[in-house]
């Protein structure tokens, strides 16, 4: 896993050029994403775990899967503006408001299984 974290420090951090596109800064943001599923899921192979630490691994590993998948979303996005419109037309702020939607509208999502979880419980 620390050679994927460096393979995204490579990419991102030393080459400007590739910084400069917002494909690649949601690729660079999808594969954060999952890293982080990565890491989740070996920490569940851990005998360590218990009633909590389970429940607050499954709904991190929850929220990290929806956002890679939305990022996925954002890249077939990208490539439909790219090669399929005739005109193409900028969209402002297009890397802020995919980053938006992209890990803000998952929060809503797991937060609502969280409280479903707790009042069951109690």
């Amino acid at each position: 896993m620390l050679t994927f974290l460096d393979d995204i420090n490579q990419f991102f951090f030393f080459s400007r050029k590739l910084r400069r596109h917002f494909s690649q800064k949601s690729l660079l943001l999808l594969s954060i994403n999952l890293l982080f599923v990565n890491i989740l899921f070996s920490i569940i192979g851990l005998d360590i775990v218990t009633h909590l630490s389970c429940i607050i691994i499954a709904s991190l590993l929850h929220y990290f899967v929806l956002s890679s998948f939305s990022w996925m979303f954002i890249m077939a996005l990208i490539q439909y503006l790219l090669f399929v419109k005739v005109f193409p037309r900028s969209i402002s702020a297009f890397t802020r408001k995919a980053a938006v939607f992209a890990q803000c509208k998952h929060l809503k999502i797991v937060g609502f299984r969280l409280c479903i979880v707790y009042r069951r419980k109690n």
